[in-house]
């Protein structure tokens, strides 16, 4: 059986808790991001659905997982009136 026990602190699993049997689907959801950044991608040791998404499932794999959230700052901007 495949454990989560490397989940970042910065991802809530939204699905049931570890341990995971491989091949269960784990849902994760990135916590909020930082003031001052955005969610760029999700770093992980096993194959997300979608890298990009801040909610994504992933297929546990016969090993433990390591999964962190990608920020990088949020562009500035000015309103154009």
């Amino acid at each position: 059986m495949a454990t989560a026990s490397s989940i970042s602190s910065r991802y809530a699993a939204a699905s049931a808790a570890a341990p995971y049997a491989t091949g269960d689907s784990a849902f994760v959801l990135a916590n909020p991001t930082p003031a001052g950044s955005m969610f760029e991608r999700g770093q992980t040791t096993a194959a997300l659905r979608d890298t990009f998404a801040v909610p994504t499932c992933l297929a546990m794999p016969a090993r433990a997982v390591t999964l962190s959230p990608v920020y990088r700052a949020a562009p500035t901007w000015t309103p154009v009136f």
